[in-house]
């Protein structure tokens, strides 16, 4: 594909994540990219009819139903009509299914306004070679179509789907195996992208090209990212590699960042709901638009560091699925064999002292093994597994315990807290939890490490207390730090993890507090409030265009439109109910186990029992992560996921003292 390719090297490129054939809803990555944020698709299209002289009409209705079943939050047609509330007229010209069939034509679901409308549309047989051509577009006719738009028309959307209907019609026999078919579908493809470009001789304009893959490519359980390319006819998009800030990664950018990109050009930007009721509609609907605008770092040699960051990228997803099941199995062993000893041989707890502190220390070593650059399976989680069992062995001949898990613990949260700091360069090529492959955040904290993080901070900073009692200033900074790594928008941008990781700190204050239960109820308060509104607050700082998901609904909020907010409610309750329907099973037993077991070594007699009552401070640690994991459940938008890691660390942290139960009553 000579155009692509000469386009790659002159343009701006990135990659974005995108759904495949493959994929469960492959509709998703269109609706998104007119939405400008996360979407869903939906079965039934809807059907296309003419509206107008040359227009058409789609029916939008099922996408509406579908994203609010889904909470998305998702307003379909947003982008299409803020080009159309500007007064910037949108024609699509490309392929779609045969007659009769559903709407296939997805650049309507891209530039289609509210009421489902596109100004000029040309597609299907019209613009094809003929009826035995596979499906194959004419480059003639649609170059036709093209400069009849251009008169007319602003923004025009090329639909060239011929070579997926070709790979449909005739799939290859092996990944990287075109059939003639499809190699033809492919050439013609870049011939009408060539003449796309040289059609725009003396325009000032800018041409998007975003390229799924190949169905035949990946594997169904697999996501992909697509290529992106971003050229300008004039001089303002610089060659290099795309980025925004909601990535803050060269290299990667995500399909919301579509719409901004494209109203940005247009110097489109978010407006103030000021003067008529309308432009309090046109407000709402670039509120509901939470990507960003794509711009060009610099590089010369952009199109071999995005080669890399393809395969690296591909290698940390697959290696997520063995990374996730392998701590699963090694926590879940540990667990039962702590069970066991308690029931059957208590003695045999002191064996399981670095064994049990590794289970919280292993998603450190999953956090660092890409630096060692291993990317087949097993040397890979041998790589973690050595860096967590070599902490394990370190903290485990600290004496006594408290200082143990002092040192291991606020040494693991500070590793993390400097992560998100620096903008998280290690968690974003972590193997554990989501990453940019699975559409999760790109930057900042997920829920499986900020529960990580909130629960060893939490104990670290009671095991601290406990072990040096007038390290209270010094414990209460820590605090401060890492409920602002987590929520600061420059940093984390976790609103619900920022309020839980402060709610077990509170908690661990309360029970170390000295000043009369009113008074101190009444910090407690003050604190859990300015945890709740400084993220917010210092969001509101920023210019809007920057703002995260928290500013927006914020300044949502403060001009007296609560529908984020209450999106935000319905969105964190669908999606913690799902997680509890789809991880029932595994999380059932895990909680089960963790109950028993603490149900044992916290009994009358039980060998945490009696060093917890000896050690206050620590045991003030224990619950303040056990109320945080709750906390989480129902403020974060993964909570369940959050709460299980924070349960994880406190279950890990019981085993080793249950190991050493005569150092701690010393």
């Amino acid at each position: 594909m000579p155009n692509l390719h000469e386009l790659m090297a002159r343009g701006a490129v990135g990659l974005m994540p995108v759904a495949s054939p493959s994929d469960a809803d492959p509709h998703r990555t269109w609706v998104t990219l007119g939405a400008g944020r996360s979407a869903v698709g939906a079965a039934d299209m809807g059907r296309a009819e003419k509206w107008g002289e040359v227009g058409v009409q789609a029916d939008l209705a099922p996408l509406r139903r579908a994203n609010e079943e889904a909470n998305t939050g998702a307003q379909v047609g947003a982008l299409g009509g803020l080009l159309q509330f500007h007064g910037l007229a949108t024609a699509v010209i490309g392929d779609d299914q045969p007659a009769a069939g559903p709407l296939r034509c997805f650049g309507l679901l891209v530039l289609a306004d509210d009421l489902g409308k596109v100004d000029y549309c040309r597609m299907g047989n019209s613009l094809r070679a003929g009826p035995g051509a596979g499906g194959e577009l004419n480059p003639e006719l649609v170059q036709s179509a093209l400069r009849e738009a251009l008169l007319h028309y602003h923004i025009i959307l090329l639909n060239l789907s011929s070579p997926e209907r070709a790979d449909s019609i005739n799939p290859s026999s092996a990944p990287g195996d075109l059939s003639p078919a499809k190699a033809a579908a492919l050439r013609t493809a870049d011939a009408i992208i060539g003449d796309a470009v040289a059609a725009l001789k003396g325009y000032s304009a800018q041409v998007i090209v975003i390229s799924p893959i190949s169905p035949q490519y990946l594997s169904p359980p697999e996501r992909s990212l697509g290529p992106v390319v971003v050229y300008a006819t004039d001089p303002e998009t610089t060659p290099g590699l795309l980025t925004s800030s909601g990535t803050r990664w060269p290299g990667l950018v995500n399909a919301a960042d579509f719409a901004p990109t494209v109203l940005a050009r247009w110097g489109i930007h978010r407006v103030a709901p000021a003067g008529p009721d309308v432009w309090h509609i046109v407000a709402h609907r670039y509120r509901s638009i939470s990507g960003h605008a794509m711009e060009a770092v610099p590089a010369a040699n952009a199109l071999s560091r995005l080669d890399y960051l393809d395969r690296s990228l591909s290698t940390r997803y697959q290696l997520r699925f063995a990374a996730g099941n392998w701590y699963l199995a090694y926590g879940g062993f540990v667990l039962a064999m702590a069970l066991a000893f308690s029931l059957w041989w208590p003695h045999g707890l002191r064996r399981l002292g670095a064994a049990g502190l590794a289970v919280a220390l292993a998603p450190i070593g999953l956090l660092v093994a890409p630096i060692a650059g291993l990317d087949r399976a097993a040397p890979h989680l041998l790589s973690a597994a050595a860096i967590a069992a070599a902490a394990a062995l370190l903290a485990g001949r600290i004496r006594p315990p408290a200082r143990a898990l002092a040192a291991a613990m606020l040494l693991a949260a500070g590793l993390i807290v400097v992560d998100v700091v620096l903008g998280s360069p290690l968690m974003r090529r972590s193997t554990f939890g989501f990453g940019v492959m699975s559409g999760a955040r790109f930057y900042g904290i997920g829920n499986e490490y900020m529960g990580f993080l909130a629960a060893m901070a939490v104990i670290g900073l009671g095991a601290l207390l406990q072990a040096a009692p007038r390290a209270r200033w010094l414990a209460a900074l820590a605090g401060i730090a890492v409920v602002l790594a987590i929520g600061a928008p420059r940093a984390g941008a976790n609103w619900g993890g920022a309020f839980a990781a402060a709610a077990g700190l509170v908690t661990l204050w309360l029970l170390r507090a000295r000043k009369p239960l009113l008074k101190s109820l009444l910090v407690a308060v003050a604190v859990l409030a300015a945890s709740a509104l400084a993220p917010a607050a210092l969001d509101l700082l920023r210019p809007a265009a920057d703002r995260t998901h928290i500013g927006a609904g914020a300044a949502a909020l403060l001009a007296g439109d609560g529908g984020m907010l209450e999106e935000a409610i319905r969105r964190k309750a669908a999606m913690n109910w799902g997680l509890l329907l789809s991880y029932r099973l595994p999380l059932l037993i895990g909680f089960l186990l963790f109950a028993v077991l603490l149900w044992r070594l916290l009994s009358r007699g039980g060998p945490v029992r009696q060093s917890l009552a000896a050690q206050p401070a620590l045991a003030a640690g224990f619950i303040g992560a056990v109320v945080l994991a709750l906390v989480a459940v129902l403020v974060n938008d993964s909570g369940v996921i959050a709460a299980a890691a924070a349960f994880g660390v406190t279950a890990s942290a019981t085993i080793f003292v249950a190991a050493r139960p005569a150092e701690a009553r010393a």
